[in-house]
C-alpha cells in the first residue's frame, strides 16, 4: 500500500451511538422537556373553541338559500371591513374586524347546513323535484367557529358574527335595494324620454288623419258605410279602402292608446322624482352607518318626511313612497328575523396530552438527533493518520 493513503476510521458502532445518547442524556432531557413547553404552549394559544349554531327562520314567504347566502358570503367581509377602518370603532374590535374582512375566516369558519344532505337525496328520491330542489338549496342552520383564550371571550366573539350576520344582511339588502333605486332613475328616464317624444310627434299626425277623415265623412256622407267590427290598424296599407266610419274608428282608438301610454310613461317619470329625492338623502347614510337595523329606521324617517311634504292628492307620488315603504319593511322584517331567537353554543377546549406528547416526541427527536450530529462532527475534525506512521 502507498504510504499516503489515509487510515480513517468509518464504521458505525451501535455501541458507542448508544453510550453517546448515555453520556448526552442532559442535552437530550433539555430538547424533550423544551418540546414539552411548545406543545403546551400551543395548547395555550388555541384557547377555548366555540361552535354556535344558529337555526334559520324559513317561512312560506322567505327562505335562507344558497343563492342569497352566498350574496351575504360575497358582500360581509367588505362590511367587516367598513367597520375595522369606521374611526367610532374601539381598538379591541378593529383587530376583530379585521379578521372578518378576510373572504377566507369565513370559507373555515362559518358553515351552512342544508335542509337535505346528500344521503337525505338518495332516500327522497320518491318526492317531487320541485321540493328535492327546493330542500337541497335551503339552508337550515349555520355553524359558526370561533376560539379565544377565555371562554367568554370565545363565546362573545360567535356572538358578534351572528350579530354581523343579521344586521349585515339588513345592510346588503337595503344597499341593493338603493342600488337598484339608483339604476331605475338613470334607465327609465333614458328610456321613456324617446318613446315620449315618439309618441307626441305620432300623436299629431293621428291627430291631422283624424280631423281629415271627419271632414271626409261630413263631405261624403253616402260612403261613410258600416262601422267593421274587427280590430286592425289605421296605419295598415290596407286600412285607407275600409269604410270612412271603421278608419276614424281605427284611428281614434289608436289616438287613446297613444295618449294613455303617454300618461302612463308622465306617471312614471314623476313616481321616479320622489325616487330621486330619497336617493338624495338615502345615499349619505348608506356611507356612515353600518348597522342594517340602525339604517332601516333612518331610511323610514327619510320616507316619512318626504310623505309630509306630498301632497295627499298626488297619487303617483303616493305609490312611489308606498312601493319605499314597503321595500324597507320587507327587507327589516325579512332580514331582521334571520335566525330564531336563542342560537345554541357548545364550548370546549382541546385535550392537553395530545400537544404535550406530540411536543415530547418532537424535542426528543431533536436532541437525539443533536447528539448524533455533534458525534459525527467531532469524527470529522479528528486528524488524518497516514499508513505505517508508528
Amino acid at each position: 500500500m502507498n504510504e499516503n493513503e489515509v487510515l480513517r476510521d468509518d464504521e458505525i458502532s451501535l455501541g458507542d451511538m448508544v453510550m453517546s445518547l448515555i453520556e448526552n442524556w442532559r442535552k437530550i432531557g433539555a430538547c424533550a422537556l423544551l418540546g414539552v413547553l411548545v406543545g403546551f404552549g400551543g395548547w395555550y394559544q388555541q384557547g377555548y373553541q366555540v361552535e354556535l349554531t344558529a337555526n334559520t327562520r324559513n317561512t312560506s314567504s322567505f327562505s335562507l338559500d344558497f343563492l342569497t347566502w352566498r350574496t351575504l358570503l360575497s358582500g360581509l367581509p367588505g362590511l367587516a371591513n367598513k367597520l375595522a377602518v369606521n374611526p367610532h370603532t374601539d381598538s379591541e374590535a378593529i383587530h376583530f374586524y379585521k379578521k372578518l374582512s378576510q373572504a377566507e375566516w369565513w370559507r373555515k369558519n362559518v358553515t351552512p347546513v342544508y335542509m337535505y344532505s346528500k344521503s337525505d337525496v338518495k332516500e327522497l328520491a320518491s318526492i317531487s323535484r320541485e321540493a328535492l330542489d327546493a330542500g337541497t338549496t335551503t339552508i337550515e342552520r349555520i355553524q359558526i367557529r370561533t376560539t379565544g383564550s377565555s371562554r367568554e371571550t370565545a363565546l362573545e366573539e360567535a356572538s358578534k358574527v351572528e350579530t354581523l350576520i343579521r344586521n349585515g344582511a339588513v345592510y346588503l339588502a337595503l344597499k341593493s335595494m338603493l342600488n337598484r333605486y339608483d339604476q331605475e332613475v338613470r334607465e327609465v328616464p333614458a328610456r321613456l324620454l324617446p318613446m315620449m317624444s315618439k309618441a307626441e310627434v305620432e300623436l299629431i299626425y293621428l291627430n291631422q288623419k283624424a280631423d281629415a277623415l271627419e271632414s271626409l265623412r261630413k263631405n261624403f256622407p253616402d260612403h261613410a258605410g258600416a262601422v267593421i267590427q274587427s280590430v286592425m290598424d289605421p296605419k295598415d296599407s290596407g286600412a285607407k279602402y275600409l269604410p270612412l266610419v271603421t278608419q276614424l274608428v281605427a284611428t281614434k282608438t289608436e289616438i287613446d292608446t297613444t295618449q294613455e301610454s303617454l300618461t302612463r310613461w308622465r306617471d312614471r317619470l314623476e313616481q321616479l322624482s320622489v325616487t330621486t329625492a330619497f336617493l338624495e338623502k338615502a345615499v349619505p347614510l348608506l356611507e356612515r352607518e353600518t348597522d342594517g337595523f340602525v339604517l332601516s329606521a333612518q331610511l323610514s324617517e327619510v320616507e316619512k318626511d318626504l310623505r309630509k311634504a306630498t301632497l295627499v292628492s298626488n297619487k303617483q307620488k303616493a305609490l312611489a313612497l308606498n312601493t319605499i315603504a314597503g321595500d324597507i319593511e320587507i327587507i327589516s322584517t325579512r332580514y331582521g328575523k334571520l335566525f330564531e331567537s336563542h342560537p345554541l353554543a357548545s364550548v370546549r377546549r382541546p385535550p392537553l396530552g395530545l400537544p404535550v406528547v406530540l411536543g415530547l416526541i418532537g424535542g426528543t427527536l431533536i436532541g437525539v438527533l443533536f447528539v448524533f450530529g455533534m458525534r459525527a462532527f467531532r469524527r470529522w475534525e479528528q486528524p488524518v493518520v497516514p499508513l505505517g506512521s508508528s
